[in-house]
């Protein structure tokens, strides 16, 4: 379960861009897969989560809460406007304020 999401701009270029978020999971579960793709101006984010082996952890049926950054993939080559982060269903809008694509290469 995603509760927020959180967009970091690095001050490099091209642009890295980080998505934090804030999730809460049962103890005996943990994110294992992380799908990612860029649609139009939307960055679509699925995680999804794995149980643990009874060996592995103590289960508790109470939700525990993190947070996980997990750089974006797919900005360099994007041109500059606002985007969409969708994790789960959860959305955060960021700016790009200049295009962010290598000044050999053509934007996409």
């Amino acid at each position: 379960m995603v509760d927020s999401v959180d967009v970091t701009l690095k001050e490099s270029f091209p642009v890295q861009v980080d998505d934090g978020k804030r999730q809460f999971t049962r103890r005996m579960y943990r994110t294992w897969r992380r799908k990612q793709q860029l649609v139009g101006n939307t960055f679509n984010i699925n995680l999804e989560t794995k149980k643990l082996k009874d060996s592995e952890v103590m289960c508790t049926e109470a939700l525990v809460p993190f947070e996980k950054n997990i750089p974006l993939e797919n900005v360099v080559g994007i041109s500059a406007g606002e985007y969409i982060v969708n994790v789960n269903g959860v959305t955060k809008v960021f700016k790009m304020d200049v295009d962010n694509y290598i000044s050999n290469e053509d934007p996409k």
